[in-house]
């Protein structure tokens, strides 16, 4: 994921979320401690492909999340992150607040947002 894209991201979720930040998929599997809800995964990445990434952490934290961003519309590769366990497939470029509803219905209400 490009570092501006990055950067966006965790900008305009850490308002609501914890937002923790990863620059390659070794870096993503080193958050696998912290044990997040959620994973925004690009396919493509410095080091691991996004479908390593998702198959590794798949393998330790259990219950996590996982949306696939991806500039690439593949309908193999949109089914193999899906059986690897993500939850959904995003293509690039996404609707900020698209994206925002599906992490929000994937999270479940955030503790004090009205209704």
């Amino acid at each position: 994921m490009l570092v501006v894209v990055r950067n966006a991201l965790a900008l305009a979720f850490r308002t609501r979320y914890e937002v923790l930040s990863a620059s390659s998929g070794a870096d993503a599997l080193k958050l696998r401690s912290e044990r997040p809800r959620l994973m925004l995964l690009d396919m493509s990445m410095p080091g691991m492909t996004g479908l390593e990434v998702l198959a590794a952490a798949r393998e330790t934290v259990a219950g996590m999340t996982v949306i696939m961003l991806t500039g690439v519309n593949d309908i193999d590769q949109a089914i193999r992150a899906l059986v690897l366990g993500a939850t959904e497939y995003v293509t690039k470029p996404f609707d900020w607040d698209q994206l925002k509803d599906r992490m929000g219905r994937c999270m479940g209400p955030v503790p004090g947002d009205a209704k």
